[in-house]
């Protein structure tokens, strides 16, 4: 039996009925998975362009009393915890690693997690009490400058969540993909790309924004969704005419590992890209959280790295505070390259009632609920206020579009080496702000 550790699922968001594999090997592993586990993959996904392969498990629950009796009797370790039947996918992986390392002379194929990404991970996997939602906010006394693209506009991608369009901003984005909302009356999650959209058209007024909806109306999505979104990207880019080409690539969200390494599908996601395009990342917003061990080990954890932004050569955003001091939500750690204001930002965002709030409690920060919190929905005016990396990066992704010239050949990355160069050695970028 695998010696178990501490589960690292128990610190990073994954999605437990699936693992991503090297595509050349996709057929061994799935039957060594079947002879050797007894576990039964039900849908094969493969991607040419990431050279990986989504294996999705047949549910424990679909399985018959003779499937689910072999599969405990070659692999109990891997159908314990959470309840009859729960994969356990440290143990997956566990087991087929010894098994295909005691074959083949520690050659073992490339496998890994298919991670959740969210919009909003805290101190731990991902915190949804914790979260702070947005305040209402009237509408901007400063407003975006008229969109001018010219002959050969800048584009910035937004890697988000479904686009709720904005008087501000239809002249100047459009929507690649599916954009899939929810009916009735949206969450205030489902605001979060309309919210960025604003920032990053504040700093580069000039810059169509490109969205590619990737996360769900709640915010969240699986890392093999995102990777995928990123590759059809890197696949526009590779046909498209240099000044039909997305420049800046802005991903307000990301997952953990246990390993502190940068997940399987996010990794060739980001390389398909290629230099010319610069990905811009949030860096997370838990900085805040006290843990100091991990399964008895000095860890700290409000220094973990996040993905993709703690990946080179993506560019990872912290907040700041209005006097440029790290905000106490952004993580302290190398990792991070820049800072902006990411506190009590003013920008555009969904019109009319909003669902998902929660009620005032004590203790709670009665600012984040709104004012007054009376109740689970409430009434936006199209604009809002709100904080977090997320937003910071947003406006970072808009500074570095701004400096871009197709004109005089300054591109994307030449811009961000230039605006990397002008720091100092707090990293701080003072930009401009709506109010």
């Amino acid at each position: 039996m695998t010696e178990m550790r501490e589960s690292a699922t128990s610190y990073e968001p994954v999605e437990g009925d699936s693992i991503l594999v090297s595509s050349q090997d996709a057929e061994l592993v799935t039957s060594t998975l079947k002879d050797e586990l007894g576990i039964l993959v039900g849908r094969s996904e493969p991607d040419s362009r990431l050279g990986l392969t989504l294996l999705e498990f047949v549910p424990a629950a679909q399985l018959g009393d003779r499937d689910l009796g072999r599969a405990s009797e070659k692999a109990p370790e891997v159908f314990v915890l959470g309840g009859p039947g729960e994969l356990v996918l440290d143990a997956v992986l566990g087991r087929l690693r010894e098994i295909f390392r005691a074959r083949n002379a520690a050659w073992i194929p490339t496998m890994g997690k298919n991670r959740t990404l969210t919009q909003s991970i805290e101190g731990g996997v991902i915190i949804r009490e914790d979260e702070y939602p947005p305040g209402l906010a009237g509408e901007p006394t400063t407003t975006l400058a008229a969109f001018a693209p010219g002959d050969h506009p800048v584009r910035v991608g937004l890697l988000d969540t479904p686009f709720v369009t904005h008087p501000w901003l239809s002249d100047r984005t459009r929507v690649i993909g599916a954009n899939r909302l929810d009916p009735g009356t949206p969450n205030w999650r489902t605001g979060h790309s309309t919210f960025l959209a604003g920032l990053i058209a504040h700093q580069a007024p000039n810059a169509e924004i490109v969205v590619f909806p990737a996360l769900n109306p709640l915010g969240r999505g699986s890392a093999w969704d995102v990777a995928r979104r990123i590759a059809d990207i890197a696949e526009r880019n590779a046909k498209a005419a240099p000044n039909e080409r997305i420049d800046v690539l802005n991903i307000s969200s990301g997952t953990f590992t246990y390993d502190g390494q940068a997940p399987l599908a996010l990794a060739a996601a980001v390389a398909l890209l290629g230099p010319e395009v610069v990905v811009v990342a949030a860096a997370g917003n838990h900085g805040r959280d006290p843990r100091r061990l991990r399964a008895g080990v000095r860890y700290q954890w409000g220094r973990r790295p996040i993905f993709p932004a703690a990946s080179a050569p993506v560019v990872a955003v912290g907040s700041a505070d209005e006097r440029g001091d790290r905000s106490t939500f952004s993580p302290e750690a190398p990792w991070v390259d820049v800072t902006t204001q990411g506190e009590k930002l003013i920008s555009t965002y969904l019109p009319g009632e909003v669902a998902g709030f929660e009620k005032a409690s004590a203790g709670r920060d009665a600012r984040y609920l709104g004012d007054p919190p009376t109740g689970t929905v409430r009434e936006f005016d199209g604009f809002a206020q709100w904080s977090g990396t997320s937003f910071a990066t947003a406006r970072v992704s808009g500074a570095i579009a701004a400096a871009v010239d197709r004109d005089t050949g300054v591109s994307a990355r030449q811009a961000w080496s230039a605006i990397r160069a002008g720091l100092g050695s707090d990293r701080y970028l003072p930009l401009p702000l709506l109010s």
